[in-house]
């Protein structure tokens, strides 16, 4: 005998579900309320390897005759009114409640044929003066969900969310307001998300003891990722298998988000760079003070970003070398010397002679080599290096020179490229008496810069 049977259909033209509410709620402990909709079924340990064959044998047939009967399924559209959608986190504290209400839209196109697309155009409120929309397409009936939705939060008050940034970064949100754009791709398991955010007329409050705070400068942070502007905008891209275990979307996005903050801090001048330019420093040539046009272009390009970020100020420290800059500064005081000199008559060979006998000096060529036996260029050479090791620059004399290079580096800043003195500030030059054998040969000393939160 043989039977068969017609496969149910279930048509439906328009359905209304009015005033529908769900709840997705976080306990203490971390589990979310859905995570009693998929229980674990273990496999019997004690069941007889006979009784196991027998039972996945049951359960083959049991699948095959349910998709074999399975009801097609075809809604043209759902029609939602006035719905409610509460989000509970129960696992912060204070916890966190997110109402969103007034949920209405349609959802067209719902069948359960293979491969078929459902339409998503929902709109409503969110805490206490935001706006959310929801579009795109939907496969529920997959057996493996497929999504394809944007979201988009606007006027959201940053004030409702405060218990997390206590946690997290361990202040709490004075005020500010967030325009979210996510939009969130799942197929075979496999998610591919951006999540841009709009952050403005934000500031942080009070700081709170968290142990789970991140170690960061939040600050500065915040400075380097405002615009001129005050407004922060952020694009933080999501990706990974949603059938992986150890795959948690919120510790995704929050992981992502702070390497993002610690680029930010770690490399600040390459985040608020735009034109090429070499903006983290200043380069003086040895025993000058003298801007250089390479180094006006620099601190040209650094006064533009600042501008673009008034919360952040530069840090000025005149740098100087022993290294460098002192035998620099011997040859320009012996050339100011030997100058005078010069103006007395005499030539060359006998003038420098005469100065290292003024001076005393040990360090004249040796009397075992007299001027016959080298060339008058090489004698000259050997005296005019004696002459020069005969100077001695003392640690002021380098610490004035650093002086003096922060001194031009400030003054171009604010009158040269009109930069705030407020987003300015000085500190104590740095005389480096360390010999630097390999550095000496450059002939050039960079002055770095240090970013600051105003």
């Amino acid at each position: 005998m043989r039977a068969a049977l017609a496969q149910p259909t279930i048509t439906i033209d328009t359905l209304t579900i009015i005033e529908p509410y769900g709840q997705f709620r976080i306990s203490d402990s971390g589990e979310t309320n859905f995570s009693s909709l998929f229980p674990d079924k273990p496999e019997s340990p004690d069941a007889p390897d006979g009784d196991k064959a027998g039972t996945a044998n049951q359960a083959a047939a049991q699948s095959s005759l349910v998709a074999e009967s399975k009801a097609e399924i075809n809604i043209a559209r759902v029609l939602i009114e006035s719905g409610r959608v509460y989000f509970e986190d129960n696992s912060i504290e204070p916890s966190v409640v997110l109402p969103m209400k007034q949920l209405g839209g349609a959802i067209t196109g719902i069948s359960s044929l293979p491969d078929s697309r459902s339409e998503v155009d929902l709109a409503g409120t969110v805490g206490e003066q935001g706006t959310v929309t929801i579009r795109g397409e939907l496969d529920a009936f997959a057996e493996q969900l497929y999504l394809d939705l944007g979201l988009v939060v606007e006027n959201f008050h940053l004030s409702t969310v405060s218990p997390y940034a206590a946690k997290y970064i361990g202040r709490k949100i004075q005020r500010g307001q967030l325009k979210l754009n996510l939009d969130y791709h799942v197929e075979a398991g496999k998610l591919d998300a951006s999540n841009s955010i709009v952050l403005k007329d934000f500031s942080l409050g009070e700081s709170v003891s968290s142990d789970e705070a991140m170690d960061l400068p939040i600050n500065l942070a915040i400075a380097l990722l405002k615009d001129s502007s005050g407004t922060i905008s952020l694009n933080v891209p999501v990706n990974g298998s949603l059938t992986d275990p150890e795959f948690a979307l919120d510790k995704v996005i929050w992981q992502a988000f702070t390497n993002l903050l610690k680029t930010a801090v770690t490399s600040p001048f390459k985040l608020i760079g735009s034109t090429g330019d070499d903006i983290q420093k200043v380069d003086f040539e040895a025993g000058s003070s003298e801007l250089s046009s390479a180094a006006e272009g620099s601190l040209q390009s650094l006064s533009t970003a600042l501008k673009e970020r008034p919360e952040l100020r530069v840090e000025v420290r005149g740098k100087a070398s022993r290294a460098i800059d002192a035998p620099a500064l011997a040859e320009s005081q012996l050339a100011t010397e030997m100058g005078r000199r010069k103006l007395m008559g005499g030539d060359d060979i006998a003038s420098y002679e005469d100065y290292l006998k003024a001076k005393g000096s040990s360090n004249a060529p040796k009397d075992d080599v007299s001027p016959e036996q080298i060339s008058d260029e090489q004698y000259l050479a050997q005296l005019k290096q004696a002459a020069a090791d005969s100077i001695q620059i003392t640690d002021e004399r380098l610490q004035k020179l650093a002086l003096e290079r922060s001194k031009k580096v400030s003054q171009n800043l604010v009158q040269n490229n009109k930069l705030n003195p407020d987003q300015l500030s000085s500190a104590e030059p740095d005389v480096d008496t360390e010999s630097a054998d390999g550095d000496q040969n450059s002939g050039i000393v960079s002055m770095p810069f240090d970013l600051q939160s105003r």
